[in-house]
């Protein structure tokens, strides 16, 4: 028996350790160039890292498969543990850790009840109560209905091709309010009685553990295991997205509020800022709703995680409520695509992505009276790129980001015979540009 509880002291290092490493890899203290070199390596390693998930979708389906079966054995491992152990303290008279083990129990299950109750009420589109029988269905199964969510939780990611999109908004509200309140709620006070346990059953004789140590120590290395889990996604998680603590903590409460729907839906809101990476199945739920509304005059996506899929949805939306909006941020928070749509003179003074001139290109296209635009120091010829016959830019260090707003103009040159871009760095996204600006040229040479 004492051979056992050493084994579990010992093992009471891992999280400790764990967060220390956590800790010591988050804390910085770097000269600012030398931070800077990091976050630029950082983000080359995160360009190359998508690049590769998106050239081997098969792989990392297997990955996200089986590290989901692997949350999901784990959960439910440990729910089990605990349920073992609570039988255990009530057969050999532990009263009060008898009560904090069902109160650890019973805490997040009732956040999940209450979060479904007001997700439902404040909802659209999720259920329908016109007949009554949703009703229904809804109250008598309501008790279920965090267990069933439970078991969809670790594989919703995997099923967004065939969930409806109300459910995948859900299913992350859902899975956001979970992860806080079994960690804080469940998880960290679970395993501080369990260790108390531990070590108060070192000091004297308990009967308890005498008879019976095997629940204890499975419920205390089921918990270590899945704390120390946690631990080492959160960590990798918090680096990916260049994230403290506090931010991670925060974004992960403002995903439990989840998408203010409703609010946009019935124009009750003028302001709209989220701060957390959305799905590709939100993004559709937030543009159908944008579509119908008259009453948001600031939209703020810059911290969603936009790539060229979820754009794809929301661009047309976006382009028809420009003329609406007073501010709109999508791709970073220094582009105000609104006031592009609407000014006539553009001055940009910051290096933008090839993502953020994509979209800036396509705003540009909306907007005729545009007279003056500087992006970055380069002043963009617009006169002569919507009127002449003959352009010369040889050797004048066009790349594709460059080419791109250039072909904006360009395909509204009707006069135009002869174009020289010599010598100039363009690349295959500058040259499809091109090709598709002077695809309606009849006049070129």
């Amino acid at each position: 028996m004492s051979e056992s509880l050493d084994n579990a002291d010992t093992a009471l290092t891992i999280v400790p350790a764990a967060a220390a490493v956590a800790g010591a890899a988050l804390t910085k203290v770097a000269p600012q160039g030398v931070r800077k070199s990091i976050n630029n390596k950082k983000t080359w390693l995160k360009t190359k890292w998508k690049k590769f998930e998106d050239t081997h979708p098969r792989l990392f389906f297997v990955v996200n498969t089986l590290n989901a079966f692997f949350n999901f054995a784990l959960y439910f491992a440990d729910i089990y543990t605990d349920i073992i152990l609570l039988l255990d303290f009530i057969k050999y008279g532990w009263v009060l850790c008898s009560v904090w083990s069902v109160c650890f129990l019973v805490a997040p299950y009732a956040v999940a009840v209450g979060g479904i109750f007001i997700t439902r009420k404040n909802s659209i589109n999720f259920i329908d109560w016109d007949d009554g029988y949703g009703k229904i269905v809804f109250y008598c199964f309501f008790p279920l209905y965090p267990f069933l969510l439970d078991l969809l939780m670790p594989f919703y990611r995997l099923m967004d091709k065939w969930l409806p999109d109300t459910l995948m908004n859900f299913m992350a509200q859902y899975e956001a309010t979970r992860t806080l309140s079994e960690t804080v709620l469940e998880s960290i006070p679970q395993l501080g009685l369990q260790v108390y346990m531990v070590l108060l059953c070192r000091s004297i004789t308990c009967a308890f553990v005498e008879e019976d140590a095997s629940a204890l120590l499975q419920a205390f290395t089921v918990s270590m295991i899945s704390i120390t889990y946690r631990l080492v996604l959160t960590w990798f998680e918090i680096h990916a997205e260049n994230m403290t603590v506090k931010q991670y903590v925060g974004q992960l409460v403002k995903m439990g509020g989840g998408l203010p729907l409703a609010a946009i839906a019935h124009n009750q809101v003028e302001d709209v800022r989220i701060d957390f990476e959305l799905s590709l199945a939100q993004v559709r739920l937030l543009a159908g709703v944008l579509r119908t509304n008259t009453s948001v005059k600031i939209l703020d996506l810059s911290n969603c995680g936009i790539d060229d899929e979820k754009m794809n949805e929301l661009q047309p939306v976006l382009y028809d409520k420009l003329n609406q909006l007073e501010k709109c941020y999508v791709l970073g928070s220094q582009l105000n695509l609104a006031a592009v749509a609407k000014d006539e003179e553009v001055n940009i003074e910051f290096e933008l992505s090839l993502a953020q001139v994509r979209l800036l290109a396509g705003v540009l296209r909306t907007n005729s009276s545009v007279n003056k635009l500087n992006i970055d120091g380069w002043e963009v010829p617009i006169g002569d790129l919507k009127t002449k016959a003959t352009l010369y830019f040889p050797n004048k260090e066009i790349d594709d980001k460059k080419l791109m707003i250039m072909c904006v103009y360009l395909k509204v040159n009707t006069s135009l015979e002869m174009i020289d871009l010599d010598m100039n760095n363009i690349g295959d996204e500058g040259a499809k540009d091109l090709a598709e600006a002077l695809k309606v040229n009849t006049s070129l040479k």
